[in-house]
């Protein structure tokens, strides 16, 4: 049987507080994907992201302007019918309401395969990343994005949060 200590009581108590706290907010402003990543690193224990939530993350990623532009960007120059190509693409907060992407990834590594197809090409796309908090961004200019950082960081160093995994694969073609 497992016994509960006054602290591990307490950890309990606010991670379900922050819990409810976090998913009104998010559900409010319509961050879909950050809430399910926020809920995962909360109660997923360190898991890998789930399928479900990898597919919610595909979604986002394929109607995802950065990627698109880095596809793009890719073909442009692409010196022959194949290539592949690693890296990150750091997402930018655009308008607050348009920024779920940037709250839920916000660093993407990338390994990309793409082959011409017909008019197109088609690409093998290969996303990773650490859903963590790993440093303080707090700065002389208050910034949402900063604040949200460093709760973030908090609740990871008390061990509300707890960081995982992502490795996600996907399909898309181009025209």
């Amino acid at each position: 049987m497992k016994r509960f200590t006054p602290a591990s009581l307490v950890r309990g108590f606010f991670k379900v507080l922050i819990s409810a706290f976090g998913n009104i907010f998010l559900l409010v402003i319509r961050f879909d994907l950050t809430r399910a990543m926020f809920n995962h690193a909360i109660w997923g224990g360190g898991r890998q992201a789930t399928p479900k939530l990898e597919e919610r993350m595909i979604k986002k990623l394929k109607a995802s302007e950065a990627m698109d532009d880095l596809l793009r960007r890719l073909v442009q120059n692409a010196k022959g019918d194949t290539f592949g190509k690693r890296g990150v693409v750091e997402l930018k907060p655009s308008r607050f309401l348009r920024s779920d992407m940037y709250y839920a990834l916000q660093h993407i590594i990338y390994n990309i395969d793409g082959a011409r197809s017909g008019d197109g090409w088609s690409f093998n796309i290969n996303v990773s990343d650490r859903f963590d908090f790993d440093n303080i961004r707090s700065s002389k200019k208050v910034k949402f994005e900063h604040l949200a950082n460093d709760l973030g960081y908090a609740l990871q160093h008390f061990g509300i949060v707890t960081p995982y995994d992502i490795n996600v694969l996907y399909e898309v073609d181009l025209t």
